[in-house]
This record gives structure tokens, C-alpha cells and sequence, in this order.
């Protein structure tokens, strides 16, 4: 008999049944950076061992059911019918004896483990749903139900008495599905077919990066977890978490709800979001997060993160096509191909704001298919970098004084590739942007569909003790997706500090709509300081009469260097109905010092 638990804080807590998962399912550790959890005491593992023998020696091998996709009628689904059972290889498997870890070991890329103890003592088998490596390659990485206290996943053998010639144990995590649905006790597979999709993610990356040390990631998954959310917002301990996403901080999301849209399984899902985290612990990422639907004009920074973790996912498939299956039965799918050309009906506008034209860049300078893009155009896709080259241009933006883009991505690819300048050239213009010659992208001219006279630049520029005038806009607001992560929402000014001192940035609206609500954000190599209040009640009932009085401004010590200053206007970026978006909004931006 093999039981899904979830361990928690409490040391030898008493086991339970909460029901939403499976009838041994209990809370866990939410702390991964040690992972080392006190057991569930179970009853028939007690107290009143026999006297231990000699050691003895335990084998088996853990495994899960990895159930695939498959094309059907041209609509990608989850294939139930042709699930087979899959090793679940790098995860940690203990012999617990009356509530205590006594021995514990790794599965190998078989699923295969052996582990020693004493004799003649009742005993528990059990794997964690969880991958521990120290040294280097190193990496932490467990999967918790968020809807359970964000306890880790087990898969528990029934206890059992261990003779003196040894036993063995196999462990199988089934995937609950009965021909029509899930039955709600055994969904066991789904956290651990998580981690063998980030098993072979890690693998990719450390077959040319073999020294690195992976942060520590949770991964968040329950059955109850959907793509809804409350009034208040996501809510990860209800399961109301709008979508699967990673979370700045290395916490990535993922939905489980049958019949509406689970990922457990969605191999492309779960790689294009370990991207991402990839881009956050390895580069760096200054990008807000929000809604956005296909073809949205999008904010820089999230439309380089999120292209970026969607090539990556096609690069460690091996296979260009995305696939998210969803619906009923779990029998539809939103798919696409990552290396088809963005200039399509859903993306009339790409360019460095739209994520299908970076995914596609970037897959294209990965890859080695000499494709023509566009489509039967004379540009031909030449570059076949592979990832080495491309994530020393991610970890080159821990260091920009950028905000993190296609920009300074590209840039530093060039120095990491220069022998192919020419062809990433060819491919970043056939891609509706022009030739990146700096982190900055100050000889782009494309800014977006419909044009704005009122953004023409990718940053302003401003001299320390001079002025600059800069537009938040809401041109580029979905209908479907809002306006919290859009093209132009957000405005970008670069300075440069020569000497050591207090410095004040300061933005005051000159032309709203309405009252404004300028905020600010500073930035060297991050961000370091930020003024964004409420907008003051002479604001809110002058603005009309009073010139000036809308102003956000905040004093910081700098030293010399160059830096980004992030404007906008707060309605612009919120879908908060209670303060619908007042319209471009323009201000005077000036930064004063020495």
C-alpha cells in the first residue's frame, strides 16, 4: 500500500486526513533551504520496536505515472491512455523507524535506491517529492500544496518489519486518473512528474554551465489550485492563483484544478516558468508581472522574461512546439509553434515589447534550423549559437545599469559571439526592431502599433540639476488583459551621477486628464530606492487651478555612476476598477545634486 502524505513543521506530528489530495495528505515544512522535516509518526512503526538485528540492507526503486501528450484531430491533450510509468530519478527516499529518519539516500537516473538500517524493526519507506544535490551542480527543489501549508508531497510505503536478509520496496506514484476523472484521494504522480520535468530543465543547463549551484525553488501545486482569483487578488492558500507563474524570489505556481487547467503535466508550462526563474537567479529581472494575452504590447522587461523562459522551454524539449493542455477532460490545449514568425493576426506588432518576437529571437539564435524569417522572406536564420553563448549574455545582466531587456540581452550576446554579429543582427531586425548597438537600444525606432507621438524613445535622458519631459500612456491597455504590464505605461530616463552626494528625483505631472499620481522608481543594477505614495489631497482638488502640485519626488545618497529612473502614472498601470486609468499623462522629470 503506498500512501500520499505531506510532512509538517511539527516534529513526529499525528497523521491525518484532509482529503483534498490523498487520505494521508498532511501539511509541510514551507522552509525548502534545509529540508530536512521530522517524519509523520505512524502507528505501525511505534514505539515498541523489537530488539534491532544486524544491519540490513533495503532496495527498490521509486517511479511515477508520467502520462503524455498527444495530437488529436490537431488539438493537443493529455493522453491517458498511453501513460506509462516513469522513473523518478534524483529524489530523496529515507527509512523511517517509529517517526525518525534513520537512513536516507538519493534515487539514481533509475529510480533505483538502496539504503542500510537494522533488522528485525518495523519501518516506513519513503520519497519526498523533492531533489537535494550539494556541491556543484547543486540545487534544492521540493513541491508543496500551498492549499495544505505549503506542506512537501511523500509517497509512504505501509510499514513493515525488515528481516535480517533485507527487503524490497518499490514505491509507485499513481496518477488518480479513472477513465473520466480524477479520484480525489490519488492524484500521487503530479508532484513528482513536476520534478522530473525540472530534472531534465536542470540537466540541459548544467551540460554546458557544469558548475553551478541552483538557488533554492518551491514549487507550489494543489488540486484546488485555479485560474481564479478572489476580490482581493491571487490567494495561494485557497488555490485562487489566476495562473501558473513564477513569483520573484524563486516560488513558481502551478494550476491543478481537473477539468479547467492543470499543469503537473505540461512539460512546456513547467520549463518556460523554470526560464524564468532561470533569467531571475543566474541574470536578473526588473520586470512587474500582470495579465497578458497573445498579441499584447507589453512592458520590455516582462516581454524579454517571459520570451525568454518560453525559447527555453522549446530548447530543452528539443521540439519548437508549445503545448498547454486545459478543459475538460484535460482535452483542450492552447499550442503554438515558438520558431513560426510573430507577424501574425494574434501579434500585429512585433517588435522588442511583444514576447512572441523575443521567444522566437532567441530560439532562432539557439537552434539549428536555417528557416527564412518571415516566411519565405530573404532573411535566413543562420545562427546556431547552442546555450552556452546565450546564458553568458543572461548572467551579463546582473551588472547592466539597464532595465533588463531584449536591449542589454543582445548586446552582450554579440560580445559572447562575436564572430556571428552579423547574423543576430540579421535575425533582431527581422524581428521589427533595429540594430542593437547598446544596453539601452537608443537607435530604436519602433515603438509600438497604433504610433504615439508621445513615446519615441526606449529612455529619455536626463543631466543631474536638468530637466526632461516624459509621457506614461495607456495606449497600448488590453481589453482583455488590462493595463498593469503594458507598453508605455511605465517610461524610462537614464542619468549619470560624476560625484558622490544627495541627489532628488522629482516628477511633477504638467498635463493630466484629471488628478495624476506620478510614482517613481530608482535603479542601479536593481533597484534602490522608489516614491510611491498616494497622490496628495491638494493634488486630488487643486489640479485644475494649481499648477504643480501633483509631485512625487524622493532624496537619495549616490554614488557615481549611471542609473535608470522608472516614471509612470499610477492609474496606468493598476486594473483596479475603483481608479480607472486617467490617460497619457506627461511630466517634468528632473534629478538635482552637488
Amino acid at each position: 500500500m503506498h500512501r500520499k502524505q505531506v510532512l509538517t513543521e511539527e516534529s513526529a506530528p499525528p497523521c491525518r486526513t484532509p482529503g483534498a489530495i490523498s487520505a494521508g495528505l498532511r501539511r509541510a515544512a514551507a522552509v525548502l533551504a534545509v529540508l530536512s522535516l521530522a517524519a509523520c509518526h505512524h502507528g505501525g512503526g511505534g514505539d515498541n520496536q523489537p530488539t534491532p538485528g544486524a544491519d540490513a540492507t533495503v532496495t527498490g526503486t521509486v517511479t511515477f505515472d508520467l502520462v503524455p501528450t498527444a495530437n488529436v484531430g490537431g488539438v493537443w491533450q493529455l493522453d491517458y491512455a498511453s501513460t506509462r510509468s516513469a522513473p523518478a530519478r534524483g529524489v530523496t527516499v529515507q527509512i523511517l523507524r517509529s517517526g525518525s529518519v534513520v537512513a536516507s539516500t538519493t534515487t539514481d537516473d533509475n529510480g533505483a535506491y538502496s539504503l542500510t538500517t537494522p533488522s528485525n524493526q518495523n519501518i516506513v519507506v519513503r520519497a519526498r517529492a523533492e531533489m537535494i544535490r550539494a556541491g556543484s551542480p547543486g540545487w534544492t527543489v521540493g513541491v508543496t500544496d500551498n492549499t495544505q501549508g505549503d506542506g512537501l508531497y511523500v509517497e509512504d510505503s505501509a510499514t513493515f518489519l525488515l528481516g535480517a536478509s533485507g527487503a524490497t520496496q518499490d514505491l509507485h506514484a499513481a496518477s488518480g486518473w479513472s477513465g473520466s476523472s480524477y479520484t480525489a484521494a490519488t492524484r500521487d504522480a503530479g508532484p513528482f512528474a513536476i520534478l522530473d520535468t525540472i530534472y531534465d530543465a536542470m540537466q540541459f543547463v548544467i551540460a554546458s554551465e557544469p558548475a553551478l549551484t541552483f538557488p533554492t525553488l518551491t514549487v507550489h501545486w494543489s488540486a484546488n489550485n485555479a485560474p481564479t482569483v478572489s476580490a482581493t487578488g491571487p490567494t495561494s492558500a485557497t488555490g485562487q492563483i489566476g495562473s501558473s507563474q513564477y513569483r520573484t524570489g524563486a516560488d513558481l505556481y502551478l494550476l491543478g484544478a481537473q477539468d479547467t487547467d492543470t499543469d503537473e503535466y505540461d512539460r512546456s508550462v513547467i520549463t518556460a516558468l523554470w526560464g524564468e526563474y532561470l533569467v531571475d537567479a543566474f541574470g536578473r529581472d526588473d520586470s512587474v508581472t500582470g495579465p497578458r494575452a497573445a498579441g499584447d504590447q507589453l512592458d520590455m522587461r516582462l516581454a524579454f522574461r517571459d520570451g525568454f523562459g518560453t525559447a527555453f522551454a522549446a530548447m530543452v524539449a528539443g521540439d519548437p512546439v508549445y503545448r498547454n493542455t486545459q478543459g475538460t477532460h484535460q482535452a483542450q490545449s492552447v499550442s503554438f509553434n515558438v520558431e513560426d514568425d510573430s507577424a501574425t493576426a494574434a501579434n500585429p506588432a512585433p517588435g522588442w515589447f511583444s514576447e512572441r518576437s523575443i521567444h522566437e529571437l532567441i530560439y532562432n539564435l539557439y537552434d539549428s534550423n536555417a528557416n527564412a524569417l518571415p516566411a519565405g522572406s530573404a532573411t535566413q536564420d543562420n545562427v546556431a549559437l547552442g546555450f552556452a553563448p546565450l546564458f553568458s549574455a543572461l548572467t551579463a545582466l546582473k551588472t547592466t545599469a539597464a532595465q533588463t531587456s531584449i536591449f542589454p540581452f543582445i548586446h552582450a550576446l554579440q560580445q559572447a559571439a562575436p564572430s556571428a554579429q552579423a547574423d543576430i543582427d540579421a535575425l533582431v531586425r527581422a524581428e521589427g526592431m533595429d540594430s542593437i548597438v547598446d544596453d539601452y537600444g537608443s537607435t530604436e525606432t519602433h515603438f509600438g502599433t497604433p504610433a504615439t507621438p508621445k513615446l519615441v524613445s526606449v529612455y529619455d535622458s536626463v543631466a543631474v540639476n536638468g530637466g526632461a519631459n516624459v509621457c506614461s500612456v495607456d495606449d497600448f491597455k488590453s481589453s482583455t488583459s488590462g493595463a498593469i504590464d503594458k507598453l508605455g505605461s511605465r517610461r524610462y530616463v537614464r542619468f549619470s551621477v560624476a560625484t558622490a552626494g544627495t541627489y532628488t528625483l522629482r516628477a511633477t505631472a504638467v498635463t493630466p486628464p484629471a488628478a495624476a499620481d506620478p510614482d517613481l522608481v530608482l535603479y542601479q543594477v536593481g533597484g534602490i530606492g522608489a516614491a510611491t505614495t498616494a497622490p496628495s489631497t491638494a493634488c486630488t482638488q487643486s489640479w485644475q487651478t494649481t499648477a504643480g502640485v501633483c509631485t512625487e519626488s524622493f532624496s537619495s545618497t549616490l554614488s557615481p555612476g549611471d542609473y535608470t529612473l522608472e516614471v509612470y502614472e499610477w492609474t496606468n498601470t493598476t486594473d483596479d476598477p475603483r481608479y480607472p486609468s486617467i490617460g497619457d499623462v506627461c511630466f517634468d522629470v528632473t534629478v538635482t545634486g552637488p
